[in-house]
């Protein structure tokens, strides 16, 4: 629980980056868009989406190669230290694809398409997330590690789903 809270904050300051991202899309679209210029829209939501994979994979390769050292300065319990470094690898992972759900789903909000943007968040979390974190977690090959896995599985599916609506542009023709 030690280690899941640890890394647990950790995303909560790396979400920050990519949440920002996505309010500043979402505000840009909104612009393009009340200025008739869909095509600027879409354009400047998928250039904060490069900008936040591109800062997502800095952060991840720093959390892949020095892990130890990062949840070091948080414990220095060498068990805790051991647990949270395997966690914060495993969440390297979803960090890389967390930029294309976070930007895009901020993006589709700006748009107005705020009920679209939510029901996929909630399903990332009630249709995939938990339902994988109970099952993962039983299994002999996860075990304790399977809630970090579902973690990085939601973001995977989440990506997926807003990168093929955003790039539908079903999202353009939202009436405000």
């Amino acid at each position: 629980v030690a280690a899941h809270s640890l890394i647990q904050r950790m995303d909560l300051i790396l979400m920050m980056i990519t949440t920002g991202l996505g309010i500043g899309s979402g505000i840009l679209i909104g612009q393009y868009l009340g200025a008739n210029q869909p095509d600027k829209a879409q354009r400047s939501g998928w250039l904060a989406v490069a900008l936040g994979f591109a800062i997502m994979l800095v952060c991840s390769l720093a959390l892949l190669i020095w892990p130890e050292r990062i949840v070091g300065l948080f414990t220095s319990e060498p068990d805790l230290v051991g647990l949270a470094s395997v966690f914060l690898r495993i969440a390297a992972a979803g960090y890389l694809v967390q930029s294309f759900s976070a930007v895009l789903q901020g993006g589709i909000s700006g748009a107005g398409d705020t009920m679209t943007a939510m029901l996929f968040s909630l399903a990332m979390t009630w249709a995939v997330q938990l339902p994988l974190s109970f099952l993962m977690t039983r299994s002999v090959e996860f075990g304790v590690y399977g809630i970090r896995w579902a973690m990085v599985a939601s973001l995977v599916v989440g990506g997926i789903v807003f990168i093929v609506y955003y790039g539908s542009g079903k999202w353009r023709r939202k009436m405000v």
